[in-house]
């Protein structure tokens, strides 16, 4: 009994062991890595086989020699640096390869280089930019764009009148605010003779801006003299990219205690159109209308000594109006010089233009 189980025990590990064995056999593959065209043997070649973890590389000389416990068919996968994959399918037991790479060719974008009359370093400096889209400019309560910018912070805006809006972000201007700069697409926004901005009184349509960008402080570096307390841009649409109509249409009323309440009125329509690539037609029109404020200070702002009737704009020859325009040009007549009659004859008097 004993020798027949010992049998049969012995029968059973032989059995599992020429299981292991032709479970275990080896694929060998042999061969070289060689340029294509010049046929130069690639050293340090990489051969892994497709979908596994499993590799060699070749020696020295471009060969290989690669034996996996894997039963064909399978792939491998030879690479080099510079050189493009090529794969070759093993199926049989022992193979031996001469592997071809071909150079990669690389195709780049095409790029130019070309000079610029500011230094790299000044392009990179630092400022602070506030924007506004026109996205956030249709979507504001505001009655214009330069009103909405108004909120930037930092920003005051001194309101001349429905449309001359005067930016400032240093503390420091006057009503019109030549120190600060604004283009419209680049271009100066600043009337001949005048140099300094008129808000967007001979600006573009709110309609058509497509952003405005807010630089805070002197950019004198890059933009000139005049941008000594900031630079406003206007960015409007471009026709390839804003196609189409569009249309707004604004209404509201304006009150004062010397104009009283009054309606207020703006509209606006725009049409673009890409005909191609190159050439594309865009046209703008909008109409305003609206009562802006009444000057009615009539105050006497002449100080001179001579000015007895001050106040009195019927009375008094040399009147000087605060909202009287033609009036500020005044002078004093010395009347006992004139007549050639002793000191304190007639005295002196004061006249200037009616206005």
């Amino acid at each position: 009994m004993t020798k027949k189980i010992t049998l049969k025990i012995s029968c059973l590990l032989l059995f599992l062991c020429f299981s292991i064995v032709g479970f275990a056999q080896e694929t060998i593959v042999n061969g070289v890595v060689v340029d294509a065209i010049t046929g130069e043997t690639l050293p340090g070649a990489t051969i892994i086989v497709k979908g596994k973890v499993l590799g060699t590389t070749a020696d020295s000389n471009g060969e290989f020699n690669f034996a996996i416990t894997l039963p064909p068919p399978f792939t491998l996968v030879f690479s080099s640096v510079g050189y493009e994959l090529r794969e070759y399918d093993v199926k049989e037991d022992y193979q031996e390869l001469t592997v071809r790479l071909r150079s990669q060719v690389l195709i780049e974008a095409d790029f130019v280089i070309s000079a610029s009359r500011f230094g790299e370093s000044v392009l990179q400096s630092p400022s602070t930019v506030a924007k506004l889209d026109g996205k956030g400019l249709a979507t504001s309560p505001q009655f214009n764009s330069f009103h909405t910018i108004a909120d930037f912070p930092g920003l005051q805006l001194n309101k001349n009148s429905l449309t001359f809006n005067a930016p400032n972000v240093r503390g420091f201007a006057g009503n019109s605010n030549p120190r600060m700069m604004q283009l419209i697409d680049g271009v100066d926004n600043a009337p001949p003779g005048l140099n300094f901005g008129l808000g967007n009184l001979i600006g573009v349509s709110d309609l058509d801006i497509a952003e405005i960008e807010l630089v805070y402080g002197p950019a004198s570096a890059l933009y000139g003299p005049n941008a000594f307390n900031g630079v406003l841009f206007m960015s409007t649409k471009s026709p390839f990219d804003y196609e189409g109509l569009s249309a707004y249409s604004k209404n509201g009323i304006t009150q004062q205690d010397a104009a009283g309440v009054n309606p207020f009125f703006e509209t606006g329509i725009r049409y673009a159109k890409a005909i191609n690539d190159v050439f594309a037609i865009k046209v703008n029109a909008s109409y305003f209308k609206g009562t802006d404020w009444y000057a009615t200070d009539y105050s006497d702002v002449d100080q001179n000594p001579f000015n007895t009737e001050k106040g009195s704009i019927e009375t008094n020859p040399s009147f000087d109006g605060v909202n009287i325009y033609g009036d500020e040009i005044a002078t004093t007549l010395d009347l006992d010089a004139i007549a050639g009659s002793p000191v304190g004859t007639f005295g002196g008097i004061r006249v200037a233009r009616t206005g």
